[in-house]
């Protein structure tokens, strides 16, 4: 994470804090899957100086939130729209598409 030399002082954490919510809450990583929210800052390591511009990199360990489905995963969904090519269903922050074709008729 970078911090602009002006954040640098006695609230050092709490920029630092802020900083992360706005980047990385609500992001999508394929190594992690989608981070839904920041639970805890964990550690934070001393920064270093980026020459030539005086911005800070900091290294910080957090605990999060996650949510990466995977294939054949059995999830609890809201259904949010029905039309003849199938349904939208939502499972927290994810739009999942469900064909007509996969859905058991009972005619």
């Amino acid at each position: 994470m970078t911090l602009e030399p002006r954040f640098l002082g006695p609230q050092l954490q709490e920029h630092v804090r802020l900083q992360l919510y706005r980047q990385v809450e609500g992001t999508c990583n394929g190594r992690y899957g989608y981070i839904v929210a920041i639970v805890a800052l964990e550690q934070l390591d001393r920064g270093l100086v980026q020459e030539g511009t005086g911005a800070t990199i900091f290294h910080v360990r957090y605990k999060a939130i996650l949510m990466k489905p995977f294939k054949n995963e059995t999830v609890n969904a809201v259904i949010a729209s029905v039309n003849k090519m199938g349904l939208f269903a939502m499972v927290g922050p994810l739009q999942v598409f469900i064909s007509s074709h996969v859905l058991y008729s009972s005619i």
